[in-house]
């Protein structure tokens, strides 16, 4: 029998791990900032799980992720193509070096309404 590392292992376009603690709505919400790691190039299956409990066509979801080498695009692509989302915004990737001040420079650039 092949092991594959837990990242590779859990990264099948199938797998879709369960949520431990589910928010039954998210309509109090209109903005989700969606955030993980990048596995492979793409982001962890459980971020689709999470897409697939909500409806997100009224929300406006803007992703950001971490990752050593692996850009932001694959995952962003994949968001798009799972589900409706009513506004997606361009994401963000931050290395492991991203400081607090790069995050909200990010943050303060978004075009955000209050």
């Amino acid at each position: 029998m092949h092991h594959l590392p837990c990242c590779s292992r859990f990264q099948a376009w199938t797998v879709r791990p369960e949520i431990a603690q589910p928010k039954d709505s998210l309509d109090g919400y209109d903005t989700v900032f969606l955030g993980y790691p990048i596995w492979w190039g793409e982001e962890p299956r459980i971020i689709d799980t999470f897409l697939e409990s909500y409806d997100f066509s009224d929300k406006t979801v803007i992703p950001f992720c971490t990752s050593a080498s692996s850009g932001i695009s694959a995952s962003e692509r994949n968001i798009s193509a799972l589900v409706t989302i009513g506004r997606q915004l361009t994401g963000k990737r931050f290395s492991a070096s991203a400081s607090e001040n790069d995050v909200r420079a990010w943050y303060e650039s978004l075009p955000l309404t209050e």
